[in-house]
């Protein structure tokens, strides 16, 4: 398992919220996208509103406070890679259940729900909406 410190998981959630969001990326890519663009973070805020624009200027403000070295308090929002999958592909002994779902390889930002759309616009031969 990786382990990040928590400047690190302020990071993580400005990619995880971005206009543009990295939350399928692995989790050094979207620290790299977030350095690439700290001093452009507000500017990015700026634009139009998108769903998770209340949440990213939040990061923002709690990245400041971090570099200040003042607590905020803030949590970081993460979503479980399909936790009821990964826990049957374990109890089962399911290994492509569990690659799917990011048991298998840390280093592989698995996600299930795409792997099936894609199976699934794969048969039906037309693009199948997530």
């Amino acid at each position: 398992m990786k382990e990040f410190n928590d400047l690190e998981y302020v990071l993580i959630d400005l990619a995880n919220n971005a206009p543009d969001s990295l939350d399928k990326e692995p989790f050094e890519k979207r620290i790299d996208w977030t350095k690439a663009n700290e001093n452009n973070l507000w500017n990015i805020a700026n634009t139009n509103g998108w769903k998770y624009k209340p949440l990213f200027i939040k990061a923002i403000i709690a990245w400041e406070d971090a570099l200040a070295n003042v607590p905020s308090g803030h949590l970081v929002g993460f979503d479980a890679a399909a936790s009821g999958l990964q826990i049957m592909s374990v109890i089962s002994g399911d290994e492509s259940g569990c690659k799917a779902t990011g048991l298998i390889d840390p280093d592989v930002r698995a996600d299930a729900y795409s792997i099936v759309t894609e199976k699934q616009s794969e048969i039906l031969g037309k693009p199948v909406e997530q």
